[in-house]
């Protein structure tokens, strides 16, 4: 089975005219501080966003995600399941699953990335 027939949930990728950004910080660190990312695609289940920081795998994060048609930003815990380079040098592509989201968050993300124009 590939990874792509593992998904539970529908995914939506971000072209270069559609950008979303999320606020995290690393959670364990001494002195944890709060980064901003470019989100790279998204689905009710986790996403992968583009960061210079080099995040271990395994690693649990906590962040932000501000999506239109939704007043408050979403605030979600994830674990690192996933790091790659990106293309440029020092820059890193970070997979996340949730692991700590509300149902109606999950609603909300869900319906965002089908197109259902969510509100919260």
């Amino acid at each position: 089975m590939g990874f792509e027939e593992r998904r539970k949930h529908f995914r939506r990728y971000f072209g270069e005219d559609e950008r979303y950004f999320i606020e995290y910080k690393v959670l364990g660190k001494l002195i944890p501080k709060k980064e901003v990312a470019l989100t790279l695609d998204l689905s009710a289940g986790g996403l992968l966003f583009r960061s210079a920081d080099l995040i271990a795998v395994n690693s649990e994060i906590e962040f932000d995600l501000s999506l239109p048609h939704i007043k408050d930003p979403i605030h979600l815990k994830g674990r690192v399941v996933r790091v790659e380079p990106a293309l440029k040098a020092g820059i890193y592509n970070i997979a996340v699953q949730y692991i700590e989201i509300s149902e109606n968050d999950r609603v909300a993300i869900d319906q965002f990335c089908t197109g259902k124009n969510p509100s919260k």
